[in-house]
């Protein structure tokens, strides 16, 4: 008989555990009632007929006996009358059928007790085992509720306790004397620290989320398993009957008809007919409990709502981001339970199909295992979310911009003061923590109420200085919340505005108390500034703060009257430079011999920041001598045990100071500075003892700074603590220190169609790599005097204008105005000044694409040759680049040999074989631009997404730069960035992006470990060609190249794709069509770039760069530009000043002109405007857009760069000059 509707007791009956277990248990019973009628049906068969009549009649009785509990139970909530289920009925027919059989079963009787007694015992001891499991794990369920309420009821006690003891220390306030009232207060105050109930308010959150699980989820799978039990019962109980009928059936040929009609009965016997009567017969009102509410205390006015004050803020905000921080584990391992358990009841099914031949019981008792296991998983991972949502929803998320301390968990051995609370963490409280970068020391109990502001590694001056100011910052609290009032009329009424928890019970695992603010009490630390103290602020953060050298959240940046005064002049301290220094990078000082300087910020790796007049800046700190202090030794009174070499190249070495010219003192060897570049490190092998004033002591294990390896004579120069000195090459061994980086990038979404920087919110971890500079010497400086010729004869720019525009001229066949001869002009050749400079050697190029007729001018042959480049090496050593090795050799300018003078890039059109490369391989040939200064293996960017639902992609963890040159980074499930050649433009990327704001693209490295293009790939190349409609060029006038950096977007989005144009070349720009590129939340998207000033090396200009330094995301302009290919078919390109850098100029004009311009545009960079037509103004946010129509077939538009003008050989000419050219070919 079919069933129309399959009941399901755990959607049915609910909490109906007991109930359903004991009739589950009398159907397991009943089987051995069924194996012993076979039994003693075997006896009787043997006494024939007579005794068979007997049995049929007992046996009818037993059945009208249990008919009703077998059909419904024995508490059925509806009386069955004479209904009986269908198996009750089917036993009915057997008997009857028994009765008109009884004389013919007397030779079956040894069959009977073989195959159908002794498998229905069998059957009912496994059915009993399964069902004995289920209530096993029916109690542990029931275990684990009642531990969760009887947690709720400790959370319920432990607030009550603690309100019953701040409302104990209030009536003691107020009943105090004069002479005790300010100690009674601030006990009292201190308590109402204590009183938060946050915990219990999380806690009934969980208990209820526990709750609603065990009724919904726990207890309705584990009635369904009860069912499918009993069901399984009923079909092998069916299976044995049937065979009985087909015994009979073979050897009864007379009994046929009978036999026939029991086995046309028994199939009908449907499972789910005896489980739907019971479920009707049982089936009640059922109301599941309510949800837990917050309780307020009985001594205490309170509410249910959580405190935000600033104290209760930082609790929360460390909270969130532990439990943020295991999510992702959680969902990890409870994917795998599941998956786990999904196994274990497949393993089941193909046992009962016959398929496996393993005991069911083991595989059901693994399947509880398992579920208990995963059930754990699943309630942290619940309270965790709990967590999460219930801090989220009322503070949002305080985890983003945060710099939580690197707190390593230690025991105290020497007294130490907590840097919170300022108390000793020794003794009973010797347990606490220490944070490996600042040195930040605290309680174990304290842990969750340190705010998130580490600064970063500091050097052990720093740590120490640091020390003193939290330490007096904790004292100050102290001694702020133990300050007396005035009266009892300040005390506050019993009441609150907002409430923070006493987290005691989180998923985090942490214990702590936080702060909170109380309705009518006067204003905390925390809420009221202190006044200024008299005396000078502490100095500003030096140069070294590595954990944020990327661009930091909006937030955190400061405006210009937030900076902290100028140090009084009582508290400054004075110097006097012993050496002339001529300042060789960004942020150094020059100052001459002998200057009175003042000390701005102490030693920093080597680097003192002074000020010589109105100038600030940073020297070495072994050229300046303190006042205060003792002068320290001059070159020419050093006197040293060692004796002088004539071979010596040491920059510290006697022979060289004492032989330095009289006029000149030569300062000695220089620290680089923390943050430029990398630092080497070198550490001693054994000790050694100074020999003299320019030699280090040092200790076994003793870290320096390495200047100089191979200062002569087998001395190197080396630093330490502020001091370049000289130690023995033999006694020092070259080590390695990896610094550790934490950037954070942000970039809000704009308005506008196209803009230059990117469209939504980014957050990765990054880290700077190993990067070669190099110092280059350059011939003679040139400069480019344009002149155009027309039938033999030179005109001028002004009649090349006048003549385009009026229709008189044509350009010649490249079409481009800059086609006309350049002749450079030799200058005087500077010193080089700066290790980060390279200077072209030779001649300026002349562009392929000239006027017709075109005389060139002779060049100047007298130019001195270049000498040979000095090149330094990083600071650490870049790993050999093993799969590059066996790729052809790699260009300087790979991305300049892959385009033709056309634009044209024949390797991209290249269809990509999906599943063929190895993920370690670099995909040359295609079209990808290998990215050789990020340190991956050619790869702009490896992303490698933790999580991927329907909604997107999640913890996406970015591969730090550097961190594997030979590609081995891009491994299974990763996304493995690649540039391509402007202007071509990427073609893979998924379809579905991060759900955090965190785009991805490139290749997709399968399971397999090879490369394929991703699921929203718009093309089946590596690469596709920019827009059809509008092209973009890049002409560089200058003397100097300069590099236009596109961010790798979709992908890590670092400014890494570069079109660096020398000086006299054309470059071109990637510029898509909207409707058929990458859409971002459903906004169309442009390219967008990083526009440097010139002269800065490729490596530098497009790559991250730190804070303020004027190149990469800090370059001084930004450009974006795309072609609306919609119903609007007009261009954009948008050039406006980079939001991170407003101060940082380019240093020259730009200019976009051209017919089909609509709203001309200008840059003038000797007065910071930006204009459109004859209107201008100093808004840095505002920048200029030229606005393309594609109505204008053939249209010329063109960006000019003009820094000055001036006079050779009596004519005028152009000084220098970048033009950006964009041509429509609609």
């Amino acid at each position: 008989m079919d069933v129309d509707i399959a009941p399901r007791f755990g959607a049915e009956l609910k909490d109906g555990f007991k109930t359903v277990n004991a009739w589950v248990s009398g159907g397991i019973s009943w089987l051995d009632d069924i194996q012993q009628f076979y039994r003693e049906r075997s006896a009787i068969e043997k006494e024939y007929s007579a005794k068979l009549s007997a049995l049929a009649k007992k046996y009818y009785e037993k059945k009208s006996k249990k008919q009703s509990s077998l059909s419904v139970g024995d508490t059925p909530t509806v009386t069955p009358g004479s209904l009986e289920s269908a198996s009750m009925t089917t036993w009915g027919v057997q008997l009857s059928t028994l009765e008109s059989r009884a004389a013919e079963h007397d030779q079956f009787a040894g069959a009977l007790i073989t195959q159908l007694a002794d498998p229905l015992k069998l059957l009912g001891t496994r059915t009993e085992e399964l069902r004995k499991l289920h209530g096993d794990y029916a109690a542990k369920l029931e275990k684990e509720r009642d531990n969760q309420y009887g947690e709720l009821r400790k959370q319920k006690g432990k607030y009550d306790s603690v309100c019953q003891e701040v409302e104990s220390r209030r009536k003691k306030a107020d009943g105090a004397f004069d002479h005790g009232k300010a100690k009674a207060r601030n006990a009292f105050e201190q308590q109402q620290v204590e009183m938060r109930n946050n915990t219990y308010l999380i806690s009934i959150n969980v208990t209820n989320k526990q709750k609603e699980m065990y009724y919904h989820e726990y207890v309705p799978e584990l009635l369904d398993s009860l069912q499918d039990l009993s069901e399984t019962r009923v079909n092998k109980l069916n299976t044995i009957w049937s065979l009985a009928a087909q015994i009979e059936t073979q050897t009864l040929t007379r009994s046929t008809e009978y036999m026939k009609h029991l086995a046309g009965e028994i199939p009908r016997n449907n499972p789910l007919l005896d489980s739907m009567m019971f479920v009707r017969h049982n089936a009640g009102a059922w109301q599941e409990p309510g949800d837990f509410q917050f309780e307020p205390s009985p001594v205490w006015l309170d509410d249910g709502s959580i405190a935000v004050d600033d104290s209760a803020t930082v609790f929360l905000r460390n909270v969130l981001t532990k439990s943020k921080s295991s999510l992702g584990e959680y969902r990890r391992e409870l994917d795998k339970k599941r998956k786990e358990v999904e196994n274990a009841k497949a393993v089941r099914q193909n046992i009962r199909e016959g398929k496996d031949k393993r005991d069911e019981v083991d595989i059901v008792r693994a399947v509880f295992a398992i579920q208990e296991a995963m059930h754990e998983v699943e309630r942290q991972k619940v309270s965790a979310e709990v967590e999460v949502s219930t801090i989220t929803s009322v503070v949002g998320d305080l985890s983003i911009g945060a710099r939580n301390h690197n707190f390593k968990s230690q025991t105290f051995k020497i007294p130490t003061n907590c840097d919170l609370c300022g108390d000793r963490i020794w003794g009973l409280s010797a347990k606490g923590y220490d944070c490996r970068d600042c040195g930040y020391t605290c309680h174990s109990k304290c842990e969750m109420k340190v705010p998130a502001d580490c600064p970063g590694e500091q050097s052990k001056e720093e740590r120490k200085k640091l020390k003193e100011e939290r330490q007096k910052a904790a004292h100050t609290v102290t001694t702020t919340n133990g300050a007396a009032t005035s009266s009892s009329a300040d005390m506050p009424r019993l009441g609150r505005s907002d409430t923070v928890n006493s987290m005691n019970t989180l998923s985090s695992g942490y214990s702590a108390t936080a702060h909170r603010s109380v309705s009518g009490m006067s204003p905390t630390v925390e809420e009221t500034p202190p006044p200024p103290e008299k005396k000078a602020p502490a100095p500003l953060p030096g140069p070294r703060r590595n954990r944020i050298v990327a661009p930091p959240p909006a937030q955190y940046v400061k405006n210009d009257d937030e900076v902290p005064t100028p140090t009084s002049k009582s508290a400054e301290t004075k110097g006097k430079m012993l050496y002339a220094y001529q300042e060789n990078g960004e942020g150094e000082l020059t100052v001459a011999d002998g200057t009175d300087v003042t000390i701005l910020e102490p030693d920093e790796g080597g680097w003192t920041k002074v000020r010589a007049g109105v100038k600030e800046g940073l020297v070495p700190t072994a050229y300046v001598e303190m006042v205060a202090a003792t002068p320290p030794t001059t070159a020419s009174t050093f006197s040293s045990a060692r004796p002088d070499s004539t071979y010596s190249a040491s920059s510290a070495s006697t022979t060289n100071l004492t032989s330095a010219a009289p006029a000149k003192k030569k300062g000695p060897a220089v620290a680089p500075k923390r943050g430029a570049k990398k630092l080497k490190y070198v550490e001693a092998l054994y000790d050694y003892a100074a020999q003299s004033d320019v030699e280090h002591s040092m200790t076994e294990g003793d870290r320096f700074v390495l200047i100089n390896m191979e200062a002569g004579d087998g001395w190197a120069d080396v630093e330490k603590d502020g001091v370049s000195s000289t130690a023995a090459q033999g006694g020092a061994k070259k080590s390695q220190h990896a610094m550790k980086l934490q950037y954070i990038f942000t970039a809000t979404a704009l308005a506008a169609v196209t803009s230059a920087k990117p469209h939504h919110l980014h957050r990765r971890a990054n880290s700077h790599g190993p990067v070669k500079r190099s110092i280059v010497y350059t011939p003679a400086a040139t400069e480019i005097q344009i002149v155009y010729w027309l039938d033999d004869h030179a005109i001028s720019e002004e009649e090349v204008r006048e003549g385009i525009t009026n229709g008189t001229l044509m350009w010649g066949d490249g079409h481009v105005l800059s086609t006309a001869s350049s002749t450079p002009v030799a200058l005087p050749t500077p010193p080089p000044t700066s290790e980060h400079e390279t200077h072209p050697a030779g001649a300026n190029p002349v562009p392929d694409d000239i006027f017709d007729g075109i005389v060139e001018e002779p060049t100047v042959d007298s130019q001195p040759a270049p000498k040979e480049p000095i090149v330094e090496t990083s600071s650490d050593p870049t790993p050999p680049d093993t799969s590059l090795a066996q790729q052809p050799k790699a260009s300087p300018r790979p991305w300049a040999d892959m385009v033709d003078k056309d634009g044209h890039c024949a390797e991209c059109d290249k269809v990509f074989p999906d599943g063929k490369i190895l993920c370690t391989e670099f995909p040359y040939g295609y079209g990808a631009l290998p990215i050789a200064h990020e340190g991956l293996g050619g790869w702009s960017g490896i992303q490698d997404p933790q999580y991927v639902g329907s909604d997107g992609f999640d913890d996406i963890t970015t591969v730090v730069k550097g961190s594997c040159s030979d590609g081995t980074c891009c491994t299974s499930g990763s996304f493995c960035s690649y540039g391509c050649p402007n202007p071509y433009l990427k073609a893979s990327f998924p379809s579905i992006q991060g759900k955090t704001g965190q785009s991805l693209g490139g290749l997709y490295c399968n399971k397999d470990g090879y490369l394929e293009m991703a699921d929203g790939k718009i093309s089946n190349t590596l690469c596709v060609q920019g827009s059809t409609h509008m092209g973009v060029k890049v002409q560089n006038k200058l003397s100097k190249s300069v590099s236009f950096c596109r961010t790798d977007y979709p992908g890590t989005e670092s400014m890494t794709f570069p079109v660096t144009v020398a000086p006299g070349e054309t470059g071109f720009l990637a510029n898509p069509d909207q409707q058929k590129y990458f859409v971002w939340q459903g906004k169309k998207t442009s390219a967008q770039y990083y526009v440097n000033k010139q002269g800065i090396p490729e490596d530098e200009a497009c790559t991250w760069g730190k804070e303020m330094g004027g190149k990469g995301n800090w370059a001084p302009a930004v450009f974006g530009t795309s072609f609306d290919d919609g119903p609007v078919q007009q261009g954009f390109s948008s050039l406006k000043q980079n939001e991170l850098c407003k101060k940082e100029q380019l240093g020259y004009d730009i200019t976009f002109v051209g017919d089909g311009v609509i709203s001309p545009c200008r840059y003038k960079s000797a007065t910071n405007q930006w204009c459109e037509g004859d209107k201008c103004w100093q808004d840095p946010d505002r920048g200029c857009t030229i606005f393309v129509s594609s109505q204008h077939l053939g249209a010329r538009y063109e960006l000019w760069h003009t820094i000055s003008t001036g006079t050779f050989g009596g004519f005028g000419f152009l000084g220098t000059s970048i033009q950006i050219n964009l041509s429509s070919d609609l």
